[in-house]
């Protein structure tokens, strides 16, 4: 975002409506910290600038990454479908594709940054690195996985790594067996990070009902009390043929 100072009354209206702090007040002008900026235009948006000093340029690439993860209207021109969104409808229902659709596989979706806080790619780069050896395949409509030119080593495009955003997502399949390993490996990697990241488990029940994911993640100590679950019934599996 840019401020037009012959515009600019210097009032700060503004300034409480950026999620990652990136407008202040200094020296009695608002100023933009351009690096911290995500491109959200929550300000332009929501603070309801009484000049209309706030706007945003055309975005080319790589700054035009921040847009499209962070503001809600963004759209991703390096996906076949151009979706908003940071990650594709399987990580929220696993109902029609059939991502998993048996105990011996699970899928997760791994989500770096927040309001408040953001994450670089550069960040992101170290969770994809850290989790290489166990990854089977990365979801292809995922707007992150666009990103990465190695997907077995988890490398990402050199030119993004400094770009923030407020999250993205990432989106897998791996072998059950791997589910404690790859746990392990969040936990060393969440020391590494400057940021903040959520582990989602996509598992599915056998016919008895019983979720062999879910005890592994048991016996981490991690109690599904004190996690946010979500159940799906599957209702999508007609338009799926394993």
């Amino acid at each position: 975002m840019k401020i037009d100072y012959e515009k600019c009354k210097a009032c700060g209206i503004c300034v409480p409506f950026c999620p990652v702090g990136a407008i202040s007040m200094v020296d009695g002008e608002v100023v933009i910290d351009q690096d911290e900026c995500v491109e959200c235009c929550l300000c332009q948006r929501t603070s309801k600038c009484p000049t209309g000093a706030l706007y945003q340029e055309a975005l080319q690439m790589p700054r035009s990454i921040r847009k499209a993860f962070s503001d809600p209207l963004g759209k991703h021109e390096n996906t076949d479908l151009g979706h908003l969104g940071r990650g594709t409808e399987e990580v929220k229902t696993n109902d029609v594709t059939g991502l998993v659709y048996g105990v011996d596989y699970i899928a997760m979706a791994v989500e770096p940054g927040r309001p408040l806080v953001g994450a670089r790619f550069a960040d992101v780069e170290k969770i994809t690195m850290a989790i290489a050896p166990y990854v089977l395949a990365y979801d292809q409509n995922n707007p992150t996985t666009k990103l990465l030119i190695d997907q077995e080593k988890g490398l990402l495009e050199p030119s993004i790594k400094n770009e923030k955003v407020l999250s993205c997502i990432l989106e897998f399949k791996l072998a059950i067996e791997n589910l404690d390993p790859i746990l392990k490996v969040f936990e060393e990697v969440a020391k590494e990070v400057d940021t903040v990241f959520s582990v989602g488990v996509i598992a599915a029940t056998d016919e008895q009902g019983r979720c062999p994911a879910e005890d592994i993640i048991r016996d981490r100590g991690i109690t599904f009390e004190n996690t946010s679950t979500k159940v799906n019934m599957g209702l999508g599996r007609p338009l799926f043929q394993a």
